[in-house]
């Protein structure tokens, strides 16, 4: 085979340093925007990208060229230079991120997800959300 394919699909979610709710309603549209630019500049198609206050969740398919790590971290630091623009503060993510990969099968659920954040997150906080990803997965995280 000559020519090198992938099609590999994540579901990344990381959260504000401390999980404070520092992100404006008013910019979290602003700032969806800027990440799926960051990620097009990477070769990376972002699917959805949407979070509220506390966090942000991304569906992207990576690039053959980008490891998780390096995507996380060009994301997160590109980012946090624009929010602390809009801020006029330093603005940190948390050092950590979740990240899990999605079968094309199911991009369509996990889209409405991710889009649906405002709404699941009148019932449940980022953390029981986190701590059920991480219950889902444990025998499989590395």
């Amino acid at each position: 085979m000559s020519d090198s394919h992938s099609c590999i699909i994540l579901h990344f979610t990381f959260s504000v340093k401390d999980r404070y709710r520092l992100i404006p309603k008013e910019i979290q549209g602003d700032l969806n925007r800027y990440i799926a630019g960051i990620i097009k500049n990477i070769d990376c198609v972002p699917l959805v990208v949407n979070g509220v206050e506390d966090h942000v969740h991304v569906l992207s398919i990576l690039s053959r060229k980008r490891s998780t790590s390096e995507f996380a971290r060009i994301v997160k630091t590109n980012s946090s230079k624009w929010l602390s623009e809009k801020h006029k503060a330093k603005f940190e993510w948390q050092k950590g991120y979740a990240c899990f990969s999605v079968s094309k099968s199911n991009v369509e659920s996990v889209k409405r997800y991710i889009e649906n954040q405002q709404e699941h997150h009148r019932k449940h906080t980022f953390k029981e959300e986190y701590d059920r990803f991480i219950e889902l997965h444990q025998d499989l995280i590395s």
